[in-house]
């Protein structure tokens, strides 16, 4: 599943680092499938590296921008399949594009 990353707004770094978590359809963090992603203003796809093991429902995308302190989520629907060959996704790409950049003073 390609899930579309980016920013908003503008900003002085070249580059973000966002933080992703991944919660299955029971609210439970799947740290294997979190990862770190280096994003730079033109966005960047990161691929869902789901397994035909993992459960159908609504999985949760959330992205915190180690840089800024923002975050956005965002919720992919994984559909059964009756062949479990793989999981089957819902069409589209998930973009997370509301990632806010702390602009407060420090």
């Amino acid at each position: 599943m390609a899930v579309g990353l980016g920013l908003q707004g503008e900003s002085p770094a070249a580059a973000h680092v966002l933080h992703l978590e991944i919660s299955d359809p029971g609210g439970r963090l799947a740290e294997r499938l979190s990862a770190n992603v280096v994003v730079g203003a033109a966005g960047q796809t990161w691929l869902l590296p789901l397994a035909v093991g993992d459960a159908p429902g609504r999985w949760k995308v959330r992205a915190v921008d180690r840089l800024g302190g923002g975050s956005a989520e965002a919720t992919v629907e994984v559909l059964a399949r009756s062949d479990a060959v793989l999981p089957a996704i819902s069409p589209g790409v998930v973009k997370i594009d509301a990632v806010q950049q702390n602009t407060a003073p420090h």
